[in-house]
């Protein structure tokens, strides 16, 4: 659900790194988050989900990361959709991410040959 809150400057705004302190402190996610992400999901300022993958049989739901504008990459929202094989048992079959449009030179997936 979208929570309607307008992001920007001078616009409502929540505790400042509030996604990025929230993954840091999951067991799971923190062991995921690299230095590197830490700049971008600096940038990172809600987070919501629905259950529409385009096929009203296909089980799963989505997850929309909402991002200021930032230095890294040209995208506001990322989306990444969870497949699943079974509601009952979830059991992930495929997960699919939105294209990160980056900017030149601040990929932080990517590795620098030296």
């Amino acid at each position: 659900q979208n929570s309607g809150i307008p992001y920007g400057p001078g616009k409502a705004m929540g505790i400042p790194e509030f996604w990025l302190r929230a993954m840091k402190n999951h067991d799971m996610l923190e062991e995921q988050i690299t230095e590197r992400d830490e700049a971008p999901l600096k940038y990172l300022v809600d987070i919501t989900s629905d259950k529409e993958l385009g096929d009203a049989d296909q089980k799963g739901f989505r997850l929309h990361f909402h991002f200021l504008p930032n230095p890294y990459f040209e995208n506001t929202v990322l989306s990444k959709a969870y497949y699943m094989m079974d509601e009952d048992d979830p059991i992930l079959e495929k997960a699919e991410g939105t294209e990160i449009q980056w900017k030149a030179g601040k990929n932080v997936t990517g590795k620098v040959m030296k």
